[in-house]
């Protein structure tokens, strides 16, 4: 017979509490004269046994049920013939998705949490000497730890959502790793996650005969989504006091027609340009915003609207730089470069040179018709 939690055999020791007691707890008879001394004697002598018995089976039974619940605890098995204990267990690899898609709303609430009840309920259906290995987007250190049950449920409720996003290829190759590392043979995988587009690549997993896998799919009761796809300007360049024209394209992933939502622009966390749109059903649409730079220097800017139950992706950063100079890059050869700089004012001087040649002629041009005018 083997024991589930061995350490609890130590509590064995208290069996020791009722053996004291019994020790140390002598009575003090009182003593009564009578007048036939030999019917005394046989009455107590009668009265001292069946006290003694009394005593020896409260004993015992203290004993048997300090035993039996100190056994109860330590949750005995009776081991299979094999001898090898490694075959005898399991060792449960579980992977929970907490990327930000598993914000969604499901049947039970976010599938996240439904996730985490349904990895639960994996974790339970197994024996309490099997082995886990819970494995998340976060890929900490300690991942690949092989885990009781009561530390699995307990990092299973812990899970949190995080912005990483990884491929179930590379989950897969992590938790394979993770369980292989163990000598025991029953090895099993399951995977709960929604399933993203962008992060199935099934095709790129090498999957291990010896691992039995096991996919569990949450599924959103309702997809609908609307988030800032991207954000571009029409012109290349941003100088002070210039006036910005802000394209913004918005996607629609829902069966809904939307009107008026409100969107917000921010420049330097200051709210530049309120505005609204209206998009329709699975479509996308581009509004642009016109404002003016009114600050020299790195320009941090933010989009935002608001749209439940997906918030993850409702605000767009970006930001762009206004310099308080224009840097011109002057173009030339090796052997007589000329830069721009120079050039320019040649220009403006063979300009003003033409301009006065120009006048010259004019006035010559004045006086010859003056004097035929004369003659």
């Amino acid at each position: 017979m083997k024991f589930a939690y061995p350490e609890f055999l130590y509590a064995l020791f208290a069996i020791a509490i009722p053996i004291i007691i019994h020790l140390f707890n002598f009575r003090k008879f009182k003593k009564i004269y009578f007048s036939n001394v030999e019917f005394l004697k046989e009455v107590q002598q009668e009265t001292q046994a069946k006290s003694e018995l009394r005593h020896l089976l409260i004993l015992l039974s203290r004993i048997l049920a300090i035993a039996f619940l100190v056994v109860a605890f330590a949750q005995p098995f009776v081991p299979s013939s094999d001898n090898n204990v490694a075959n005898q267990n399991n060792i449960v690899g579980i992977y929970i998705d907490n990327s930000f898609s598993m914000e969604s709303t499901g049947v039970n609430g976010s599938l996240l949490n439904e996730a985490k009840a349904k990895a639960i309920d994996v974790v339970n259906s197994y024996r309490a000497t099997d082995k886990f290995v819970l494995i998340t987007n976060n890929f900490n250190s300690g991942d690949q730890r092989l885990l009781s049950t009561e530390e699995v449920i307990s990092k299973i409720e812990e899970v949190a959502i995080s912005s990483n996003s990884r491929k179930i290829s590379s989950i897969y190759s992590r938790s394979r790793d993770a369980i292989n590392s163990s000598e025991i043979t029953n090895k099993s995988f399951y995977l709960l996650s929604d399933v993203q587009k962008t992060t199935a690549d099934f095709g790129n997993i090498k999957p291990d005969t010896l691992i039995e896998s096991y996919l569990i799919p949450i599924k959103a009761s309702e997809i609908s989504n609307l988030y800032i796809d991207s954000c571009w300007f029409n012109s290349p360049t941003h100088l002070f006091n210039q006036n910005e024209e802000l394209n913004i394209r918005i996607k629609n992933s829902s069966e809904n027609n939307l009107e008026k939502i409100p969107i917000k622009l921010f420049i330097n966390y200051q709210n530049i340009v309120p505005a609204s749109f209206s998009i329709h059903a699975n479509d996308e649409t581009v509004l642009t915003l016109n404002y003016r730079n009114k600050t020299t220097g790195v320009q941090q800017g933010r989009i935002e609207l608001r749209d439940s139950p997906v918030v993850t992706d409702d605000i767009l950063y970006f930001s762009y730089n206004i310099s308080d100079n224009i840097n011109i890059l002057g173009i030339g050869s090796d052997k007589n470069e000329i830069a721009l700089n120079s050039i320019l004012p040649r220009i403006v001087f063979l300009t003003i040179r033409i301009i006065m040649l120009l006048n010259s002629i004019i006035r010559w041009l004045r006086k010859v018709s003056w004097w035929s005018c004369i003659i």
